[in-house]
């Protein structure tokens, strides 16, 4: 197994009102302009690299902030590949058998939507995990989003005098850095996240339900509420309604033949002031549907305590 650590830069466009932004924003908003990557042996020791500036083909314009933050100029990314090619030359130097790391989650994120809009192949990819959050669970205990530069300083990582931050090769190297010095063998064991790339993109993709004009009605739409097994197909039995958590909407229900699941529901709104559905319906844990049939039961309770009837005192 290998071990791949990918950062990227991306371009944005210098304006909302643009004609590039007004004609492609919802598809891809940020157009990758660089690819950094390092490998990292089951023996934690760094052994290759990759870097890949790409001319971009929408946003052929720097912003502002990205030049300053970036350091990247124009004469760099035009003599840069096509993103197609870049990504080609990334996909043989990973090689068969590794899993990719980030440190968070905006470079898979912004991967994907430019391998979508590219029309690219995306199963290369099989595994990916958040470098992030292993680092803040493992030697934090907690899930606190931290900086590149605060794990660093925590891990006793030195800034070196030709790398700097925000630059995409040297922000992976210092990631790698931070990798070889985990038991990531252990840490991927009690990884409590999603790995599964496929998973992971189906998540991300919040156009297949159709656009809505309001939350209240891409709700009540019954292709988006009705829950179907994963493994079967089978319309699964709903323990209850769909609950509100942390901004999603989520959803227990069972299968007679495969056990519990849950649907998270995430509703996006695009550009052009429609609503857009993200949802993904995995197999629930122990603990999370325990969780959710407790919050049911309490529901339920509460609802039943209003319909009693007041009993007047006279």
């Amino acid at each position: 197994m290998t071990y791949i650590v990918m950062d990227l830069e991306w371009n944005q466009p210098v304006s909302k009102n643009s004609y590039p932004y007004l004609k492609i924003g919802d598809k891809m908003p940020n157009e990758i302009i660089q690819i950094g990557a390092y490998k990292v042996s089951d023996e934690m020791e760094i052994t290759d690299s990759f870097c890949a500036y790409i001319r971009p083909k929408y946003y052929k314009k720097l912003n502002s902030f990205v030049k300053r933050v970036t350091n990247i100029d124009k004469t760099t990314i035009g003599e840069g590949e096509s993103f197609i090619s870049a990504t080609q030359r990334f996909k043989n130097w990973c090689g068969d058998d590794f899993c990719l790391f980030t440190w968070g989650t905006d470079d898979i994120q912004v991967m994907k939507q430019n391998l979508d809009f590219y029309d690219v192949d995306k199963s290369f990819i099989t595994h990916w995990y958040d470098m992030q959050t292993i680092f803040s669970v493992s030697q934090l205990g907690e899930k606190q989003q931290k900086s590149l530069s605060f794990a660093m300083e925590h891990m006793q990582i030195k800034k070196e005098e030709n790398r700097r931050l925000h630059d995409a090769l040297d922000d992976a190297y210092y990631t790698a850095q931070i990798l070889t010095k985990h038991d990531i063998r252990a840490c991927l064991k009690e990884y409590s996240g999603e790995s599964n790339f496929k998973v992971l993109c189906s998540e991300l993709d919040d156009t297949s339900f159709g656009a809505f004009y309001t939350k209240n009605k891409a709700m009540a739409d019954k292709n988006v509420a009705l829950m179907r097994c994963p493994e079967c197909g089978e319309c699964m039995k709903k323990y209850g309604a769909w609950l509100s958590v942390n901004g999603k909407y989520v959803c227990l229900a069972t299968c007679a033949k495969h056990g519990d699941f849950i649907s998270r529901v995430k509703i996006n709104k695009h550009l052009d002031g429609k609503f857009y559905v993200n949802k993904i319906t995995k197999k629930a844990s122990v603990q999370i549907a325990d969780d959710l049939k407790k919050r049911y039961d309490c529901s339920k309770r509460q609802a039943k305590m209003k319909r009693k009837p007041k009993v007047s005192v006279l």
